[in-house]
């Protein structure tokens, strides 16, 4: 079958920072599912996306769908005829419902019974008649935020659509598309090219592309960028202060790239380097620089969208804007200085942290009820740790933050050093906001890790006790993230504390009848659900968590501790698994009575010796459960797997001799409690 390359570009509007990239691959991921569906052979799609164009080449498409061989079945011969050959009503039915007439109705054996069948034969569409339903169901299934309308109530879309480009191979596939016709032009760079080009052929669209100044590739240009800023860096003796997300965000609002470095007045660099960075970043999309002393230069990188005749203008003009911006930065920042932290405290009670649970000032008082408890379990001087909790949020009332409020935390430790706060204050005021993120690193002092704990746990049975929890893929209070932040903060600093207790406290700082009871099992639920992503990198079988979280389900440290362990030794472990889901199942379904072991009927070599070894195994255990090795516990438990094999292969456990039964039974118990000491290892499923 003849194949030719589709191409598809909706030109529009300037498009939203990071939608390029994001809808151009929806698009793409949304075409390739239903050309699959339609049954619309290609090889493969490449997606494009800038700031004014969205776009997918297709290569190899059939010049028309698969054509389909259908057999449709109906009622058996016998159900289809009466004794006099009427048809029945069953039969009058398949051939109402697929416009047949009884007469001409075909069988066809169906494994041991004959079937009325209707066979179809339908011929594929032609891919140009099919494809604009195609791309109109691609835009329509795009997750587009806020969608607008335009001119006579054109759209919905992202942004008002100029222009749309549509092509198989040479020929037009004809489609109308937000009121606008598809034809065969495209537009070149706003400024370089802002005319309209007409295209010959679908595959020679990257190319027209590039030679119109328009990098349509959105990793390309991220590559190309990357290089240009880096090259940059390089001229200067500097090293880029580089943000995934700064990248990011600047492939996706330039179309020709053309990176230049711009300089600032070095009496700046008296500002924290954090406030010069967001500065840059924020206002201005620039990368900072820093010399081979890691220390910030007088210097940035800006990244055009133009090739510019007069690049020292272009250069001036962003230096103009990086001063003014810096000017406010360093106004803010002595302004602040004006007002002490102390005298700031008493205003937290006008920002409000959630509606229905009071101010921040409310928070923070409520916390400080519990704080001794939470500072003697974390070995936290308690002084230190109530004057880090008062001045927490105080930051957040500063106009710096208030400006750059991506510097909370950061403003409070620079703001508590000039306010001559010790270093464990100062430092835990920038740490209470981390990890940030899933890999984001762990507070370093153990002031840090109390206020980041307890902010979280508050923020978890707060917001869940109010019935705000959250729902599909809504999640505005960030919950998800606090509760995965709450195992690394506990399970990574060797805390011992009991989750259940620690909700119990949190919910009691709260008025009475504020919050739902219910809410403590469901936050406890709630970050036990998160860690096996928490584990996901690292384990061998995630049926390790389910197996620890059977024996324990409190204590998030020593939950690491024993994953940790089983996934060590999982190999070792394999070969028991079998007899132990054994013992498992047959406890399930036996019932007896509670007891110990009778020696005197252990009458089987094999069982009497089973129960000798266990025995010994269990004396060994005691000093290795005191110490939690739990490495050795399993160790020591691994080695009753020969005398659990010759036990199963040579003893009849469910005796119709009652007495020997209820025996065996209390035998497999005392077996099966012993190896459910460090995790459940009959749940562990190891392929």
């Amino acid at each position: 079958m003849a194949k030719q390359d589709v191409i598809f570009e909706l030109g529009c509007e300037e498009l939203p920072s990071f939608a390029a990239k994001t809808l151009a691959e929806a698009f793409a991921t949304n075409l390739k599912a239903i050309l699959a569906e339609v049954k619309l052979n290609f090889d493969s799609i490449d997606s494009f996306g800038t700031p004014r164009r969205l776009s997918a080449l297709i290569k190899g498409v059939n010049e028309k769908q698969e054509d389909q061989h259908i057999a449709k079945l109906g009622p058996s011969k016998s159900a289809a005829f009466d004794e006099f050959g009427v048809p029945t009503k069953a039969l009058l039915g398949f051939c109402k419902a697929n416009n047949l007439k009884p007469e001409n109705v075909q069988f066809k054996q169906d494994g041991n019974v004959e079937r009325v069948v209707l066979e179809q034969h339908i011929n594929g569409e032609q891919a140009i008649k099919l494809l604009p339903k195609c791309f109109q169901r691609a835009l329509a299934e795009l997750p587009i935020a806020k969608l607008m309308y335009w001119g006579e109530n054109v759209g919905p879309f992202v942004r008002p659509v100029h222009w749309i480009l549509s092509l198989y191979g040479e020929q037009l596939i004809e489609g109308e598309y937000f009121k606008i016709k598809a034809g065969r032009r495209t537009q070149g760079h706003r400024y370089h090219f802002p005319e309209q080009y007409e295209l010959e052929h679908a595959s020679y669209y990257e190319k027209l592309l590039l030679r119109l100044k328009v990098i349509p590739s959105s990793s390309k240009r991220r590559e190309i960028i990357l290089a240009a800023i880096q090259k940059e860096a390089e001229k200067n003796n500097a090293s880029l202060v580089l943000n995934d997300s700064l990248l990011d965000e600047v492939t996706s609002i330039v179309e020709w790239p053309v990176a230049v470095t711009g300089s600032f007045s070095e009496r700046f660099l008296a500002l924290p380097e954090e406030v010069l960075i967001a500065s840059m970043q924020q206002h201005q999309k620039c990368f900072a620089l820093k010399d081979k002393n890691n220390k910030l230069k007088a210097n940035f990188v800006a990244v055009l969208n133009i090739e510019s005749k007069n690049v020292a203008a272009v250069i001036a003009g962003n230096e103009k804007v990086i001063c003014a911006r810096l000017n406010d930065a360093a106004f803010f920042f002595q302004q602040d200085q004006n007002t002490s932290l102390d005298d700031l405290i008493p205003k937290l009670k006008n920002i409000t942290f959630q509606a229905k649970l009071g101010s921040l000032a409310d928070k923070i008082i409520r916390l400080e009820r519990i704080l001794p408890k939470f500072a003697a379990l974390l070995d936290v001087n308690l002084a230190d740790a109530r004057r880090a909790l008062q001045l927490s949020k105080v930051d957040l009332l500063t106009g710096m933050v208030q400006e750059f409020p991506e510097l909370e935390g950061v403003m409070g430790y620079y703001y508590a050093k000039l306010n001559k706060e010790n270093d464990q204050v100062a430092l835990a005021l920038q740490e209470q906001y981390l990890p940030r993120y899933a890999n984001d690193k762990l507070p370093d002092t153990k002031i840090g890790v109390l206020l980041s704990l307890l902010d979280r746990l508050y923020t978890l049975i707060g917001i869940f006790g109010v019935g705000e929890k959250p729902t599909g893929m809504k999640d505005p209070y960030k919950l998800r993230r606090h509760a995965l932040a709450v195992i690394r903060l506990l399970a990574k600093n060797e805390c011992n504390i009991n989750l259940p207790t620690a909700l119990e406290d949190i919910f009691a700082v709260f008025p009475q009848g504020l919050l739902n009871s219910l809410c403590i099992t469901e936050v406890k639920q709630f970050i036990l659900e998160r860690l096996p992503s928490f584990f996901a990198a690292s384990l061998s079988s995630q049926s390790i968590v389910a197996a620890v979280l059977a024996v324990q389900a409190e204590n998030m440290f020593d939950i690491f501790e024993r994953v940790n362990a089983v996934n060590e030794l999982i190999k070792e472990l394999s070969p028991l698994t079998g007899g132990l889901k054994r013992v498992q199942h047959i406890l399930k379904a036996a019932e007896f009575p509670p007891g110990k072991v009778t020696t005197q009927l252990l009458g089987v070599p094999e069982e009497l010796q089973l129960y000798q070894e266990l025995c010994k195994v269990e004396t060994a255990l005691q000093e290795l459960k005191t110490k939690k090795d739990y490495r050795k516990i399993l160790i020591l438990l691994g080695s009753l797997r020969p005398f659990i094999d010759d036990f199963f292969a040579k003893v009849m456990v469910m005796d119709e001799n009652k007495e020997l039964r209820n025996n065996r039974l209390r035998l497999l118990m005392q077996l099966h409690q012993a190896f459910c000491f460090v995790a459940d290892l009959s749940l562990l499923n190891i392929s």
